[in-house]
């Protein structure tokens, strides 16, 4: 392989991996809010199904935990979910963690319209 492809191919995987790490530490995305990023959750229990949120670096699982802790029952692995912007509910996201198009609730778009 010529050494200007290997470079090139060099040159775009350090671009790719540096818009990962900008967009994962705080680049707009579905729980950007008012200017700060926050995760949103539902508890997976249905008896208590509280929706809460947590910034990147205040979780309140305990250390070594895989996963977020529902902040009323203590549950783990509670529902990532997406913040309706009409009615403020928290919707449960779908597979692959894709937003959904309408609000269970209002049923106005989850997402402005791209135009």
């Amino acid at each position: 392989m010529n050494n200007n492809v290997k470079v090139l191919i060099a040159v775009v995987a350090l671009a790719a991996a540096g818009f990962l790490i900008v967009r994962s530490l705080g680049g707009k995305g579905d729980g950007v809010q008012s200017g700060r990023h926050v995760n949103y959750f539902i508890c997976a229990d249905p008896k208590c199904a509280t929706e809460f949120e947590v910034e990147p670096g205040h979780s309140q699982a305990p250390p070594g935990s895989p996963s977020e802790v529902c902040p009323k029952c203590g549950k783990t692995y509670p529902t990532p979910a997406a913040k309706c912007p009409s009615c403020g509910r928290l919707a449960p996201l779908e597979g692959h963690g894709l937003v959904p198009a309408t609000c269970p609730y209002c049923s106005k778009p989850m997402q402005p319209e791209k135009g």
